[in-house]
């Protein structure tokens, strides 16, 4: 009877001594269960995490149609342009500053050129990688049949891969900030004096070329709009834009040496 009652005092002291939340811990998990908004929260994430690939099947009541940059996205980008002046009188003007300051103008143009290359050409590596298999013997791939041709490398393309969306977006969106910078560069050039007709025909042919950039830029905006994506449309439409830039960098480097060495031989009369 003593030992019951030693039993009974020890159960009631442990009851005292537990905090109520440490009781009722069961309780207030299947509370949870029948209707905590915490939990319902956190099982898509859970869910998510288990199967990754899971998330292809999501209805449209998912993450994805709760977002609202992706309905944004999917409504098309922000179009941008180049738009110089297009005609002489709109060129002329007094140079304040003098060569100096033409040339940083065209140094600054030359870097936001060329960073605006390196976009394109990631975006044009993408839409060219190539679908490469290992050739060691005769192989029949679906309808292709793979002869064994001796290749160092071992390797043999059967088609292109399709573009990634992830890179598609991340290159365009690139190439989106810099148009207008390299837009805004172009157009604070100084303008040539009027007496200077050599140099002012050489900026008319230099923005002449700028213009050039939009009709290849808004197929290549087009051609890489989604969701399904063409190698050949943005393959055809890069290469456009990449031989504008081309041509516009020679005529870049055409008025830079026309101002340096006008300012050479100017410091020659001087002296």
């Amino acid at each position: 009877m003593a030992s019951r009652n030693l039993v009974k005092a020890l159960l009631a002291l442990a009851f005292l001594v537990l905090p109520p939340s440490f009781a009722d811990t069961p309780a207030a998990g299947g509370t949870a269960k029948a209707g905590s908004s915490t939990d319902s929260s956190l099982s898509p994430s859970s869910s998510s995490a288990q199967t990754p690939l899971g998330s292809v099947d999501v209805p449209a009541s998912g993450s994805a149609a709760a977002n609202p940059a992706v309905d944004a996205e999917a409504a098309g980008r922000k179009s941008a342009a180049l738009n110089p002046p297009s005609s002489a009188a709109s060129l002329q003007g007094n140079v304040q500053g003098g060569a100096p300051v033409i040339l940083q103008g065209l140094h600054d143009v030359g870097v936001s050129v060329h960073h605006l290359q390196e976009m394109l050409k990631g975006l044009l590596y993408e839409a060219q990688r190539q679908d490469m298999v290992v050739v060691a013997e005769p192989n029949v791939i679906g309808p292709m049949i793979i002869p064994a041709i001796p290749n160092p490398s071992g390797m043999m393309s059967i088609g292109y891969l399709p573009p990634r969306k992830k890179w598609i977006d991340y290159f365009m969106s690139q190439i989106e900030e810099i148009i207008p910078m390299l837009d805004h560069e172009i157009n604070s050039l100084p303008r040539p004096n009027q007496s200077e007709s050599e140099l002012l025909q050489a900026y008319i042919e230099l923005f002449d070329a700028a213009r050039g950039f939009n009709p290849p830029w808004s197929r290549l905006e087009t051609a890489t709009k989604g969701p399904d994506y063409k190698n050949q449309d943005i393959s055809l439409a890069g290469s456009e834009l990449w031989f504008q830039i081309e041509k516009f960098k020679k005529l870049k480097d055409k008025v830079f040496k026309m101002v340096k060495a006008e300012t050479k031989q100017k410091k020659k009369n001087e002296s």
